[in-house]
């Protein structure tokens, strides 16, 4: 019998352990109702905070100068961070957002590209020298920096706000 009490012991802790551990929380000893937290949060987030990707790039879209951008065809394994990194000769894959922008509503979320998706890389050098297009794509950048730290992402988002200060 011991060891029977024994043993159940240790399986209701493997239990509970690994239960909780797998959700990531506390076992909850009173139910919540999910409908009152979620309609409490998306009624108090600012409006800053529930913009999207499309949302920034439209205010932006007259930044880039298009001159002598190439016409890209998305492959399996592509990312934009990687298009960014390849096409402007490894100085940065954190302009990807101007990929993203050049390539109007093709990209509605950076994390997800797809093979097919046709999209436009501006040529770095010739906006970034022209003051008007840089002063705009600083900002540009710092917005979407903005939109990676509300995802969570703040490595992303320090990488971009490093390319967003005026220089």
């Amino acid at each position: 019998m011991r060891k029977f009490v024994v043993f159940f012991g240790i399986t209701l802790a493997c239990v509970l352990f690994f239960s909780c551990a797998t959700t990531g929380a506390e076992p909850e000893l009173e139910p919540k109702t999910e409908t009152a937290a979620v309609s409490q949060s998306v009624s108090t987030q600012s409006p800053a905070a529930q913009e999207t990707i499309p949302d920034i790039n439209a205010r932006y879209r007259d930044a880039l100068i298009l001159d002598g951008a190439e016409n890209y065809r998305v492959v399996y394994r592509d990312t934009l961070s990687r298009l960014a990194n390849h096409r402007y000769d490894r100085s940065n894959g954190f302009y990807f957002p101007l990929i993203m922008l050049a390539s109007g509503d093709t990209v509605t979320n950076p994390e997800k590209i797809i093979p097919g998706m046709q999209l436009r890389i501006p040529d770095l050098k010739r906006n970034l020298a022209d003051p008007g297009a840089s002063r705009k794509i600083q900002a540009y950048l710092g917005e979407i920096a903005d939109w990676y730290e509300r995802q969570g992402n703040s490595r992303t988002a320090r990488g971009l706000r490093e390319l967003s200060v005026l220089r």
